[in-house]
């Protein structure tokens, strides 16, 4: 299975706090039979942000 959208990066949007997180995230993923992950942030100027 292909998660086309996920909020897996850590500290970019609303998704992972941190890389624990993050990684949490993935072995949850895995288990339920996702195979790939396309990362797919939101992004709003102001609330999410990539720190730029």
């Amino acid at each position: 299975m292909i998660d086309i959208h996920n909020h897996i990066i850590p500290g970019i949007d609303d998704g992972a706090l941190d890389m624990a997180m993050a990684l949490q995230m993935l072995a949850m993923a895995q288990k339920q039979g996702v195979t790939h992950l396309v990362c797919t942030p939101h992004m709003h100027v102001g609330r999410f942000g990539t720190g730029q």
